[in-house]
């Protein structure tokens, strides 16, 4: 017995009943974490899978409609050659056909046919420039053999003949020190532009610039034509309205550069613009 009658017995069991409480307490908190973290776990694996699910999802849709708009792109490039043969070609071939046999009847009859030998001539003339400009616009051998200013000179050549408007360039002399993709993306940009002013803008002068600063390789295409609204065609959601400026956008994008578009009742503007770093030289080798 200690002091006022409190007995070491039972301070001893006091201890060990709440020894045994705290431990169960320990056992229940136990259970709980683990309770909380098995479920947290389950969420989580869920939630990934839900995600993955719907990554997987929206993967599939953007890449069914890349397939649906490279479908659209081939099928309206089809028609732009299969047009230009029928229209061009094939009717200069007809003709040209047609001229042969009244020549052969008049040397038959030994007449004198130089008019229309002058004439095959000429349509065979024209026929072999239409197979050289259809040629070009599939793929410019320039572009390959002499770089891009050479062959951007050649397209506005051919635009300024066919279109009878001023169209002044600027080059910049730099070969074949852009890779061969970046530079097909340029060129490509230039004749997409050219076409749409020759389709809608009705400009009577164009200038086209090749330069670089200090961050960008840089394409600009401006007219004095009617312009067009932007937004409104960038909201439009037909395959087949501003096809052009699509192509435009998601080569220039390939190469993590950046397409500018102004367009205003005094003329538009496109502007492509390709890091600098692609240029295959250094600072010091820039000229």
């Amino acid at each position: 017995m200690v002091g006022t009658g409190i007995y070491i017995d039972d301070i001893d069991r006091d201890v060990v009943t709440l020894q045994n409480e705290i431990n169960g307490y320990i056992n229940q908190t136990f259970v709980v974490i683990f309770v909380l973290t098995v479920a947290g776990v389950v969420v989580v694996f869920f939630s990934g899978l839900f995600l993955q699910a719907s990554e997987r999802k929206l993967a599939d849709v953007k890449l069914k409609a890349l397939t649906n708009r490279i479908v659209d792109t081939q099928e309206v490039e089809r028609q732009r050659v299969s047009r230009e043969l029928h229209d061009g070609i094939i009717q200069m071939l007809v003709s040209t056909k047609y001229v042969v046999e009244n020549a052969i009847f008049r040397l038959d009859k030994g007449e004198v046919a130089t008019k229309e030998l002058t004439q095959c001539e000429q349509y065979l003339d024209a026929t072999i420039n239409d197979v050289r400009r259809i040629s070009r616009d599939l793929h410019p051998n320039l572009l390959e053999d002499h770089g891009l200013s050479a062959a951007l000179s050649a397209l506005i050549e051919d635009y300024r003949n066919r279109l009878n408007i001023d169209i002044a360039f600027e080059p910049l002399a730099i070969n074949k020190l852009l890779p061969s993709d970046a530079r097909t993306t340029l060129y490509r940009i230039a004749q997409e532009a050219l076409t749409n002013i020759e389709r809608h803008a009705h400009a009577t002068k164009v200038t086209v610039k090749v330069k670089v600063n200090d961050v960008w390789f840089i394409l600009s295409i401006s007219d004095n034509g009617a312009g067009f609204d932007t937004q409104k065609l960038s909201r439009n959601k037909s395959p087949f309205v501003g096809i052009g400026l699509r192509n435009m956008a998601e080569r220039i994008s390939y190469f993590n550069g950046r397409l500018d578009i102004y367009s205003a009742s005094s003329g538009t503007k496109v502007v492509a613009k390709l890091p600098k770093k692609l240029l295959k030289y250094s600072n010091s080798e820039k000229r």
